[in-house]
C-alpha cells in the first residue's frame, strides 16, 4: 500500500516535531504529497463584552499578527525539517475543535494518512485536558500515525 497523501500535524510544540521525519520518509518512499497543518483556535469576543472593547480594531490586528506568526513559523519549520521535499503549509484558523478540523482537512483534501505525536501527558492529563489524538483516533476515516515522545526514526543501515 502507497499512500499519495500525506498530513502532518504541529502545534509548534518540540513533540510535535517529532512527527516530522516520520511523514518526510514515508512521503518520499511513496511520492506522497506532503501537507504540514497547524490549527489556530480562532475566538470571538462575547457580545456582552462588545461594549468595553474600546478599539475593535486591535483585536483584528492581533489576530492577523497571529496568522502571520503561524506562516512564519510553518516556512521555517518546512525549510529546517523537509529540506528539498515539496511541502504545502496550511494555518486554519477554526472556531471547531482541532482534532474535527484536522479530520475535516484530511477529508476535504483526500489525505491517506494522518501522522501525529502524542504528548504523553498520561492518564491525569487526558482527564482533565482531553487529547487531541485521542479524538482525531475517533474521527479520522484515514490511517494515524502517532508518534511518541520519545520515538527515534531508525532509517535501514542505521544503528
Amino acid at each position: 500500500m502507497a499512500f499519495t497523501h500525506i498530513v502532518v500535524t504541529t502545534d509548534f510544540s518540540q513533540d510535535s516535531f517529532l512527527a516530522f521525519p516520520f511523514a518526510s520518509h514515508l512521503a518520499k518512499v511513496d511520492g506522497a504529497r506532503l501537507s504540514l497543518i497547524t490549527i489556530l483556535i480562532d475566538w470571538q469576543i462575547p457580545r456582552a463584552l462588545h461594549d468595553f472593547v474600546r478599539e475593535p480594531g486591535v483585536l483584528q490586528e492581533y489576530e492577523k499578527a497571529q496568522v502571520e506568526n503561524a506562516q512564519k513559523k510553518m516556512r521555517d519549520l518546512k525549510e529546517k525539517y523537509f529540506p528539498g521535499q515539496e511541502v504545502n503549509t496550511h494555518v486554519i484558523q477554526s472556531l471547531t475543535a482541532v482534532a474535527q478540523e484536522i479530520t475535516e482537512f484530511c477529508d476535504k483534501e483526500r489525505a491517506d494518512l494522518i501522522v501525529t505525536s502524542t504528548h504523553g501527558k498520561g492518564a491525569l492529563g487526558k482527564i482533565l485536558l482531553g487529547s487531541v489524538t485521542q479524538k482525531v483516533l475517533k474521527l479520522s476515516q484515514v490511517p494515524v500515525l502517532v508518534i511518541p515522545p520519545k520515538a527515534v526514526l531508525h532509517r535501514k543501515g542505521e544503528l
